[in-house]
């Protein structure tokens, strides 16, 4: 809880502020108007969230060690905050991954934790993580989804709710997911389960 004082002149109160949502503040200024601004307040004010600068970039990708960290924090199988300290976090969350079988152990090397991480990649972690069943006979209405490793996560999310794709028919698996995409697939798939 905190505190703020407004002082005017010969006269002083007090307001306390519960947390942002009370008074509706956008933690970043680049998301003010924004389709994702709920999405990403949701992310910032559940502490899934921990950035601290004055801009989120929306519209940029996500790469694989920042998503795998917000997997494993909202997975609860690493501590965000045991991270804090940690000059070596990207393979610390990468090897709590794997060894929780959310990844595979070749999954992504060292080198790949700067890379962006694809929509297809991301969905598949997720639901990994969370544990959310899937199975291969569940229906799948995207155009562009090919009957592979990907398709089961793909195909439960959007059964779900958690993705629904681009509006014309496809997904883009390939593609690489941003940042507010993210964000969006996280709150949706947390009000899901």
């Amino acid at each position: 809880m905190e505190k703020i004082s407004l002082i005017e002149p010969n006269e002083s109160f007090e307001i306390t502020v519960e947390d942002e949502v009370a008074l509706d503040i956008t933690p970043y200024i680049d998301v003010k108007k924004h389709w994702a601004v709920d999405h990403i307040k949701f992310l910032k004010n559940n502490n899934i969230i921990s950035q601290t600068n004055i801009d989120y970039n929306p519209e940029n990708n996500i790469t694989v060690a920042e998503a795998s960290k917000i997997v494993a924090g909202v997975s609860d199988i690493v501590n965000s905050t045991d991270l804090e300290n940690d000059s070596n976090w990207q393979s610390t969350v990468m090897d709590a991954l794997k060894k929780e079988g959310i990844i595979d152990p070749n999954e992504f090397s060292t080198s790949e934790f700067s890379k962006s991480i694809r929509r297809k990649e991301f969905v598949k972690m997720l639901l990994k993580a969370l544990d959310i069943e899937v199975d291969d006979n569940t229906s799948l209405s995207f155009s562009d989804v090919k009957n592979d490793s990907y398709k089961k996560y793909i195909a439960k999310a959007s059964e779900l709710g958690i993705v629904n794709g681009y509006g014309n028919g496809t997904f883009g698996p390939d593609n690489f997911i941003k940042r507010s995409e993210l964000a969006k697939v996280i709150h949706n798939t947390l009000l899901s389960i």
